[in-house]
């Protein structure tokens, strides 16, 4: 896996984006991108995306760590 550039502009980034997230630095998981807000990456919970949560933000995680996949 290649490593991706350490500052993301996360208000950027498109919801449903794969991502990796960790809550440790070092077992990661892959997850769709849901939001970003106040300072923390939301990703959807168990493989889930936006159209089969409707959009939903309590179906959603957030996450210490995240980077691209």
């Amino acid at each position: 896996m290649k490593e991706c550039e350490k500052t993301i502009n996360w208000n950027r980034v498109k919801t449903d984006t794969f991502i990796l997230v960790s809550n440790d630095n070092e077992s990661w998981e892959r997850a769709l991108f849901a939001f970003y807000e106040d300072g923390k990456v939301y990703a959807w919970d168990n493989g889930k995306c936006s159209f089969t949560c409707a959009g939903a933000k309590v179906l959603t995680t957030s996450w210490k760590y995240a980077k691209f996949y």
